[in-house]
């Protein structure tokens, strides 16, 4: 299903629009997603394509996998998202579907996503807060094969520091739902959970680094659950660090 993202946008972008590609390659120290590692608390490879065309946009993120986050032995993850933004006010209104791929897994674990969200911002203060819902399906089945469903909810904030090439950001989200998600789906059905992350990134032309603090309160509740085979913790708080290029 994901392979017709592409056609729909086309023939959905409005004619007169000028398309834009943009995009990103990062090597992070962590790869967490909504504060669980999917990296097996290691390093990961990532890239993003963005392509816009008026109000309309298209995404493509792809990473490398390791441990808990390989899912059903998964050699890699390939999301595809397309949506609309408008202007709304000061800010923006923003409202899209994203499909989460594990590639090579020997299981149903392709996840859907709707996402909504508004943002605006004052100075070099933006604001945030979404909501993402996956209603129930296969890739969200529990261990009795019953289908369920993820909601997230979620806030950041992202300030430039004027006059320096750094910048400071933070997140904060909660989850509820069933495995697959990360987060509370890293539990079990209607499981819950909080994941913050703050830090700061470094711009030198086309290249950022960065720093971030990441966590959950998932704690001892994960622990038999999320432990990496090297015995690590993929749930609790940890430093991680990145170094992207972008066009």
């Amino acid at each position: 299903m994901w392979r017709i993202f592409p056609l729909v946008f086309l023939l959905t972008a409005p004619a007169g629009a000028a398309p834009y590609l943009s995009g990103e390659a990062t090597l992070v120290s962590d790869y967490r997603f909504r504060g669980v590692s999917r990296s097996d608390a290691g390093p990961a490879v990532q890239g993003r394509l963005v392509l816009e065309a008026g109000d309309f946009y298209a995404e493509g993120f792809a990473s490398s996998l390791g441990g808990w986050g390989r899912f059903g032995g998964a050699d890699a993850e390939l999301d595809v998202t397309i949506g609309v933004q408008k202007p709304l006010g000061l800010g923006t209104i923003d409202g899209g579907v994203t499909i989460y791929n594990f590639v090579g897994s020997d299981r149903p674990a392709t996840v859907v996503e709707a996402q909504g969200r508004i943002s605006g911002g004052l100075g070099p203060l933006r604001l945030v807060a979404g909501v993402a819902w996956a209603p129930p399906q296969r890739g969200l089945a529990t261990a009795d094969e019953e289908r369920a469903d993820n909601l997230y909810l979620w806030g950041s904030a992202r300030a430039a520091l004027i006059g320096t090439p750094f910048s400071v950001h933070g997140r904060i989200g909660h989850s509820r739902g069933a495995p697959g998600l990360g987060g509370a789906g890293a539990l079990t059905e209607a499981a819950r959970a909080w994941d913050w992350r703050l830090g700061v990134d470094y711009a030198l032309g086309p290249l950022t680094l960065g720093a971030d603090v990441v966590g959950t309160d998932l704690g001892d509740r994960a622990e038999a659950l999320l432990a990496t085979p090297r015995g690590g913790r993929i749930a609790g708080t940890g430093v991680l660090v990145r170094l992207g290029a972008g066009f």
